[in-house]
């Protein structure tokens, strides 16, 4: 296939793209990692939250691991809504991304195919905001 000849033509949230020289169409969707790169920081954002903000006003009912789960359920939410409309099969992923969020980086993983770098990422910052945070 010659590369060279493509034409692309945006409608919206996809693109078709066009090999003139075979006459083949290919159809794809464009997805951003915006949402889902956030909820892979939330360990370290939450981390932040719990050492600075809410030792410091001597709030006790929160740790960062409730405020972790919260921003990730509420980011990863949103990250597959957005998939969602760009008519990706995110069936049961609505449910993995409010309870195991690890499990949610995975199955995008494989409905997207992108790479792991953002499950590595979120494991990562798990581990070492749970080494690193005081008790």
């Amino acid at each position: 296939m010659n590369l060279t000849n493509l034409h692309a033509a945006t409608d919206a949230s996809k693109e078709i793209v066009s090999d003139f020289n075979n006459g083949i169409q290919y159809e794809y969707r464009e997805f951003t990692n915006s949402f889902l790169t956030i909820a892979a920081f939330s360990p370290m954002i939450a981390g932040f939250i719990d050492m600075y903000f809410l030792n410091r006003l001597g709030i006790e009912s929160l740790t960062w691991f409730t405020i972790m789960v919260i921003l990730g359920a509420v980011f990863c939410f949103i990250d597959c809504y957005k998939l969602l409309k760009l008519s990706y099969n995110v069936d049961e992923c609505f449910f993995w991304a409010l309870f195991c969020l690890p499990l949610y980086f995975y199955l995008r993983k494989k409905i997207t195919n992108s790479g792991r770098f953002m499950l590595t990422l979120y494991l990562l910052l798990f581990l070492m905001v749970l080494v690193f945070t005081p008790a």
